[in-house]
């Protein structure tokens, strides 16, 4: 759950029932992104359906784009998406834009104070964290450590 950084709306994950797949191990259910607007309680779905789920949505920090990732999700009961894509819509769910295909582990997205987005992807047996530019798209390697939070613009928390 995240507030806007105008703090009118808040962007939440919910998981929902699926369709059950010939997977192995598969769970049956999904995620969806919501907004609910904290004075009409008006909650609308602006991404994520039981065939296409979406995760860890975080707003930009102006608040006009949200960042999600949606993928295959994991099915050992971890919370991630492998391969992983990461996009970009407006806050009504239009306008979407593909950002990045992830073909490892990842999870953990967030956007950082400069607006470029962070997120922790698996390589062999450890997560790292990786920053990507949303306009040229580029990405590279930040630090060893998942589930990035930026403390400011300077200061990033990793889990190790």
């Amino acid at each position: 759950m995240e507030w806007s950084p105008a703090g009118g709306q808040i962007l939440y994950s919910m998981a929902i029932h699926a369709p059950m797949s010939v997977r192995p191990f598969d769970v049956g259910a999904s995620t969806t992104l919501k907004v609910a607007d904290v004075r009409s309680h008006h909650v609308e779905r602006v991404a994520g359906t039981p065939r296409s789920p979406a995760a860890f949505g975080t707003w930009s920090p102006d608040g006009t784009r949200i960042a999600f990732m949606t993928g295959h999700e994991w099915t050992d009961n971890a919370f991630g998406f492998d391969p992983a894509e990461i996009w970009t819509m407006d806050p009504d769910g239009s306008n979407r834009q593909e950002v990045l295909a992830i073909d490892a582990r990842a999870f953990g997205l967030t956007w950082s104070p400069s607006g470029d987005l962070t997120f922790s992807q698996l390589d062999g047996h450890a997560f790292n964290t990786y920053i990507v530019d949303t306009a040229t798209h580029q990405t590279r390697l930040i630090a060893p450590g998942f589930l990035p939070a930026w403390v400011n613009d300077h200061t990033l928390i990793l889990h190790r």
